[in-house]
């Protein structure tokens, strides 16, 4: 299968998860049969098959997530649908399966190349991001383990880019997006779902092109 196929597939299983239009969405969550058979199609498609486990909404507290009260000492919670993270982490799961954790903390550890903790800029994109519905994305995810690899290990100093003209900032920015988002970005506007997504999180592109700038001097040292 070519990467095109499987990423057609992840998106239906997406859908399933989070698409209440789906008209497999609301027989998935209540562990409906013909829901289940359908999902785990397309997890044999994509990836060889689930297991059981895998195919099982889970329950999630009232309290997670959640604008229902609190059930009744012997009443059924008024609200079981799983909450976004949950739909994500499940996503993963079932996509890794014994490469979870590793996969897990290799996705962490791009995370954090993006985001300086110690940079202020850093952490306004970065809760701006997390907000969104980014959050809990896990194409995001998955290409941040995929990227793990390919930047620059250990701690890197902060970098300073007061020389860099702002046409050559937008230039460099295009060339980060391409390297983390996947595909060519075809100039600042890309038809990219997933860099929209960014630009529409964060909601200032100059605030955007000069992080993405900083990071391309620290991927390739200039």
């Amino acid at each position: 299968m070519d990467d095109n196929s499987k990423a057609d597939i992840e998106s239906q299983i997406q859908d399933v998860y989070t698409n209440p239009e789906n008209p497999h969405h609301a027989g998935y969550l209540k562990g409906e049969q013909a829901a289940k058979d359908h999902m785990a199609s397309l997890f044999k498609a994509a990836y060889g098959g689930p297991d059981e486990q895998q195919l099982t909404p889970p329950s999630v507290p009232a309290s997670a997530n959640n604008s229902s009260p609190p059930a009744a000492a012997g009443e059924l919670p008024a609200d079981t649908t799983p909450d976004d993270c949950q739909v994500c982490e499940q996503h993963l799961k079932a996509m890794w399966r014994a490469d979870y954790e590793k996969n897990q903390a290799a996705a962490f550890r791009t995370r954090d190349f993006i985001f300086d903790q110690t940079d202020k800029a850093d952490l306004v994109i970065f809760d701006r991001v997390m907000d969104s519905p980014l959050g809990n994305s896990a194409t995001l995810v998955e290409l941040w383990a995929k990227k793990a690899d390919q930047i620059p290990a250990g701690n890197i100093p902060a970098v300073d880019i007061s020389d860099v003209p702002y046409q050559k900032r937008i230039e460099m920015a295009d060339a980060v997006a391409a390297f983390f988002l996947g595909g060519p970005a075809q100039g600042r506007l890309a038809d990219n779902q997933l860099l929209r997504q960014v630009r529409e999180a964060v909601g200032d592109d100059q605030l955007l092109i000069n992080h993405a700038a900083k990071l391309h001097r620290k991927i390739f040292g200039k």
